[in-house]
Parts: C-alpha cells; sequence; structure tokens
C-alpha cells in the first residue's frame, strides 16, 4: 500500500469520489469552488492519497488568535482505509497543535454514530449533547466538536 499526504488543492474535491452525503452538500452551495480555493490558497490542508485514490482532505484554518476550525472531506473509500485516514488526521492535529499552540480546535459534524466515534478518537469533545437541528443545506442535525487547551498547551 503506497500512502502519500500532498498539499490540499481545490481540485481535489472534485477528482475524488465523494461520498452521496458530501456530493450533495457541496452541490447544494454554488460558492464551493470558490470556498475550497480560499482554503488551498490559504495553504493549509493535505489531501491523503492511497494507491493513486483520494481517501479524503482536511485541514484548518484561523478564525482568530489561537481558534481555529478544523475541515475535512473524506472521499467514498474512507471506510476502506478508516484507520489511515485518522492516523493521519490525528497526527495532523498533534501538528497543529506544535505548531500553533491553540486555545481551541473546533469542527462540525452530522450526528450520526460514526462521525461521532470517529471525532471521540480524534480527540474532540462533543459540546452540542442533542445536536443543532437544521444546520446544514439539507436540514440534518449537525454537532460542534472542540479540544481546548489549558495555557501550557495540554488539552483540557
Amino acid at each position: 500500500m503506497r500512502v502519500e499526504t500532498v498539499a490540499f488543492e481545490a481540485k481535489h474535491l472534485f477528482e475524488m469520489d465523494l461520498r452521496p452525503s458530501e456530493q450533495v452538500r457541496l452541490e447544494a452551495d454554488p460558492a464551493t469552488l470558490h470556498k475550497t480555493a480560499c482554503l488551498a490558497q490559504y495553504g493549509l490542508g493535505a489531501t491523503l492519497i492511497i494507491d493513486d485514490t483520494i481517501v479524503g482532505c482536511f485541514g484548518f484554518f484561523e478564525m482568530w488568535p489561537r481558534v481555529y476550525m478544523v475541515w475535512a472531506f473524506p472521499s467514498a473509500h474512507v471506510e476502506r482505509y478508516a484507520m489511515v485516514y485518522l492516523r493521519t488526521v490525528r497526527r495532523y492535529i498533534r501538528a497543529i497543535e506544535e505548531t500553533h499552540q491553540p486555545q481551541r480546535l473546533q469542527t462540525t459534524t452530522v450526528d450520526d454514530d460514526q462521525h461521532n466515534r470517529w471525532m471521540r478518537f480524534l480527540g474532540f469533545t462533543n459540546e452540542t449533547p442533542g445536536g443543532m437541528p437544521m444546520y446544514s443545506v439539507l436540514g440534518e442535525t449537525f454537532n460542534t466538536w472542540a479540544i481546548t487547551y489549558d495555557d501550557k498547551g495540554g488539552a483540557s
């Protein structure tokens, strides 16, 4: 198995086999290409490729000093490579912690068993038990997840 992580480019989202739910969400927002181009230009993203197949794209951006939003677009192949994907994302999060000393990392995900299990594996805490109804363009319930850090840089 050949595993590589490369710098995220907006075109990766359109080259990968998206899961049906992500495909619908991306198509529902006509500004998707512009938004992903901005993420790529900011330069804080990566794409995981295994055996020439894009498994997922992920990254982060600063919302304000020391507070970062983490984002991810897993592909339809993420299930097959789930542990490699999750370990790669976890290493990426550790690199954010070391490089940027955040006080908070946060993200949102669909409120389902798989996303909830994966977010806990990555070290995030669910801040919205019961979810946020009607959050997505599809009217789905989402959760907000966060890792917060004490003044010494440790996760709290």
